[in-house]
Formats: structure tokens, sequence, C-alpha cells
């Protein structure tokens, strides 16, 4: 069992190895969908089943217990998702109309633990050390294990960072992609998620990140045009040119 769950160092395992979605199967309301950030699709792209992304690597008390995860980023993708539908039927109703439709509210925290989740599923039994912190390869630290499950908050300066400018567009389809951040080729220091055509990076580091996004390697255009935003608040549109109106907020 410990070689098998990636939250084995909470020393509580119950049942057995269950197969997981590494990427929450609640996200998406088609059987295929489009992944990037595996060893066999880093550099593009492909579409398979949702059924073909699972895996062995969590106990069934520990799946389990992070389903409160995947119920808040199945929240988040589905208020972005009707957010990018209503911003479609923009032109056949009234700003008064849009006024009235309050903000869908996102559980930042939740959403946070929730992209950590992640990483540990696509990081864990891989080649490269996980966190400050990580002594075994593919194998996260207690730290990073009981921030997943709430029992610690992120430290210092980590945590989830929103990559946004004024005046971005979101190009919102049902994808999700991930590119973990690589510290010498051997450290896995975060990740960088694009979240229904939303960019988020997951700091791993208790200092932050050291370097301006436009100096890491392989990065594209629409990172290295962003800032770093954290605590990210909201997400706003134009209803007239001269009325904004928060469309999502993020609740911390």
């Amino acid at each position: 069992m410990a070689n098998e769950c990636w939250a084995a160092s909470r020393g509580d395992c119950t049942g057995k190895i269950s197969r997981e979605h590494v990427v929450s199967k609640c996200l998406f309301i088609t059987p295929k969908v489009q992944v990037q950030g595996y060893s066999w699709c880093k550099h593009e792209p492909k579409v398979v089943g949702i059924e073909a992304i699972t895996s062995k690597i969590l106990c069934k008390g520990h799946n389990n217990s992070l389903t409160d995860l995947d119920a808040a980023a199945g929240h988040a993708f589905n208020a972005i998702r009707e957010h990018c539908y209503r911003e479609n039927q923009h032109r056949k109703v009234s700003p008064l109309s849009e006024l009235m439709v309050p903000p869908a509210v996102i559980d930042a925290k939740l959403l946070e633990r929730w992209l950590l989740k992640t990483l540990l599923n696509l990081s864990f039994k891989g080649d490269l050390f996980i966190g400050e912190d990580g002594t075994e390869k593919g194998v996260p630290p207690k730290s990073l294990v009981d921030t997943c499950f709430g029992s610690q908050p992120f430290e210092g300066k980590a945590g989830m960072y929103v990559a946004a400018n004024l005046g971005m567009w979101i190009r919102s389809t049902d994808t999700i992609q991930f590119a973990p951040l690589i510290k010498d080729d051997e450290r896995i220091l975060g990740g960088f998620f694009e979240f229904r055509g939303i960019r988020f990076f997951l700091d791993l580091t208790k200092e932050g990140l050291q370097h301006p996004l436009s100096s890491i390697p392989g990065v594209g255009d629409d990172w290295k045009n962003a800032n770093l935003l954290r605590p990210f608040l909201a997400i706003n549109t134009h209803v007239t040119p001269l009325i904004v109106r928060a469309i999502i907020r993020f609740q911390w």
C-alpha cells in the first residue's frame, strides 16, 4: 500500500488502491477530452476517451476524502463554461438583463488544493523529486500531502496564482493543459495549468517564483505577457463600454 498510494505518508490508508481519474471526470461533459502534459503528449494536445486518463494512485479512503476538491473544480469549470456561453449570447440580451445575473462564486482555497491534487496525481511514480522537500523521486513529501488534504496551509508565497492581464480574452473549451516547472532537470517546483482558457500557476516554493515568466524556457507568449496575481478576486466583463460587472468571483 505504501508504494501505491501517494498519500501513504499520512499513515491512514484504508481499502484497496482505487482507479482514480488523474484529471477529475466531473469537469467534462463529453466522453472524449483534449489533454496535454503527459509523457505521451508533452508537446501537443491529444484527444482521448475520459476513461483513458486513469491510474491506480490512491487508496479508496484517501480518494474518497478528496471528493470535495473534485466537486469544487467541477463547479469552477461549469461557471467558466456558463460565462462563455452568456458572452456568446451577449448581443441577444439587454445590458439590464446582464446586470441582473449574479456572479458565480468559486471557492479559491478548494480550487487551489485541487490543482495540487492534480499535480501530485500526474507526478506520482515519476522520475523527478516533487516540491522543495521531496527526498524520493516520484513521491510527494508529507508536507504537500497534508496541504492537499487541508491539514496545513500553503507556506509563504506558495499556492495558486492566476496569470492574467487587463483586457485578456478567455478562449474557453473543455480542455485542461498541464506542464510542470522543473528545476535542474530533477525537481518539480510548480505547475502551469490552463483550465477552460484561464491560466493558473501553482507555486510549490515558500519564497515564490524568483524569475519572470518571460525568462522561463518553453513558456508560451500568453504566459510571458501575463502577470501572476494572488489573491485573484474576480473576472470582470464590460456590459457596455462604460459599465463593468464581475461575472466570476474567487472567494478566499
